[in-house]
């Protein structure tokens, strides 16, 4: 018996059964919390088969200054740029935006 979550192996087997047939693809997993999006980074990345789709976590920044803010704004936009020119990397996690925003 595996000790492994029943809605990580969910999600694993959809993502793996999407990219088996849609090896140039790219995916963009949604979650509720900037907490969700590095915990799944960090599942996803212990997890060989998963890791191998080089996934990322885009999130913004509450960062007390700009300094810091800018720095992760170069990266957000480096994430983008590989994730939308290449397939260099093929998976991201967001957090998904408030439904008030229009």
């Amino acid at each position: 018996m595996t000790n492994e979550n029943p809605k990580l192996k969910y999600l694993k087997n959809e993502i793996l059964n999407y990219f088996r047939d849609n090896e140039d693809s790219r995916g963009i997993v949604f979650v509720k919390t900037r907490e969700m999006t590095v915990a799944l980074l960090n599942w996803m990345k212990e997890t060989a088969e998963l890791n191998k789709l080089n996934p990322h976590n885009l999130v913004g920044s509450n960062a007390p200054s700009q300094k810091a803010g800018m720095l992760l704004a170069e990266d957000a936009s480096w994430v983008l740029v590989q994730f939308c020119t290449s397939l260099r990397i093929q998976l991201l996690m967001e957090k998904k935006l408030p439904q008030n925003i229009k």
